[in-house]
C-alpha cells in the first residue's frame, strides 16, 4: 500500500490518492505474496477478487498452490 501512496505522479498508481485496502491476508514470504498477486491480476476479474473476500477457502488454496 505504501508503494501506491508514495508512487511518483507519473506512474499510474500515483495519479490517485484514494487507495483503500479491500482484502489483506498473510503470506509465508515475499515470493509467495508476489506470485499470488500476479495470479489475481492475471484473472482480471472483479468478481474473482470479491469471491476471495467472500470465500476464505480460496485464499487457503492459493497459499497452498504458491507455497
Amino acid at each position: 500500500m505504501d508503494f501506491h501512496i508514495t508512487a511518483p505522479t507519473t506512474k499510474f498508481t500515483g495519479k490517485t490518492d484514494d487507495w483503500e485496502v479491500f482484502l489483506h491476508f498473510q503470506c509465508d514470504n515475499k515470493r509467495q505474496a508476489l506470485a499470488i498477486e500476479r495470479h489475481v491480476k492475471q484473472m482480471k476479474s472483479k468478481v474473482y477478487i470479491q469471491n476471495l473476500k467472500k470465500f476464505p477457502e480460496l485464499i487457503t488454496k492459493l497459499r497452498a498452490k504458491y507455497s
